[in-house]
């Protein structure tokens, strides 16, 4: 994203390992260099230390938070001695808390995800009470996401909020009970696949198995409203209602339940406009995330 040219970015997660300290690093001078910024998250003062040993250029450092979520970050009591430690380090900036919960973002029901970010914010108001405490109030709290990104806003304690998924919609997001006065958007990340074979008049099969569309947030559909089935690792088994004209060599969509790890797969976006192609555009970040 750097060498993209975006000038403030915030990887939000800690960066552990000599490797990729070292890659932070150099991202991190590349940024000041033309004015930008990158931050990062810490939950251990281990982590402080050492970024603060391999960094020459000033960076952004957030203490992450749990909210609820039990994966990484600190209790909300915990955050001030991480922040004090950030703000004694010679090269690191305490920038504020990271708040995020993102099982929260597919709770289902409208009502019960009211709920869950009710808990939240009780978490986010006691970690902004521990750093005030000490002196530090938190230039930035970060956090939510697209499923619950107007509760979020409307909540008041959070100064930034983190939507992403927003701008290609999945089968989860869509899926979700959400209040009439919230906004909505499109799917936009389709998959497209080849029917390779029409075995029987109720079943075909197309090429996007589990090495192209992600199955661990749920099964895609197919387009037409066709339903799929896991076929393995290069192949989708797609169910056919009687009459349906599908034939082998067709191309269909398929249109995952989980956009991110979807995308990860593939090398290129396509971009089109009703059907013609104006761009296609490399997927610069995909890996594994190691």
């Amino acid at each position: 994203m750097v060498a993209a040219g975006v000038d403030d970015v915030l990887l939000t997660n800690e960066v552990v390992g000599a490797d990729k300290v070292c890659r932070f690093a150099a991202a991190a001078a590349a940024a000041a260099s033309s004015g930008g910024v990158v931050g990062v998250l810490v939950d251990d003062l281990s982590q402080i230390a050492t970024l603060d040993a391999a960094l020459t250029d000033p960076v952004d450092v957030y203490v992450e938070v749990d909210v609820g979520q039990r994966r990484c970050g600190v209790a909300p009591a915990g955050a001030a001695p991480l922040a004090e430690a950030v703000a004694a380090a010679k090269h690191l900036r305490f920038a504020g808390a990271h708040c995020y919960h993102g099982l929260i973002q597919h709770v289902p029901t409208d009502e019960a995800r009211r709920a869950a970010v009710d808990a939240v914010v009780a978490e986010v108001r006691a970690t902004r009470a521990a750093l005030e405490a000490v002196g530090l109030p938190p230039p930035v709290v970060t956090g939510g996401g697209t499923g619950t990104m107007c509760l979020d806003v409307a909540s008041g304690v959070y100064d930034e909020v983190q939507p992403g998924s927003f701008c290609l919609m999945d089968g989860q997001y869509l899926a979700l009970d959400r209040a009439a006065d919230e906004p909505t958007f499109e799917r936009s990340l389709h998959v497209l696949s080849t029917v390779l074979s029409r075995p029987v008049a109720e079943r075909a099969v197309c090429d996007a198995g589990s090495k192209a569309v992600d199955l661990s947030g749920g099964l895609p559909v197919v387009e037409g409203g066709r339903a799929y089935r896991p076929g393995g690792d290069e192949h989708g088994v797609v169910d056919l209602a009687e009459g349906d004209k599908l034939a082998v060599g067709d191309k269909v969509r398929v249109s995952p339940a989980h956009c991110d790890p979807t995308t990860n797969m593939h090398d290129f976006w396509v971009l089109h406009r009703r059907g013609i192609v104006e761009a296609v555009v490399p997927v610069d970040a995909r890996g594994p995330g190691l």
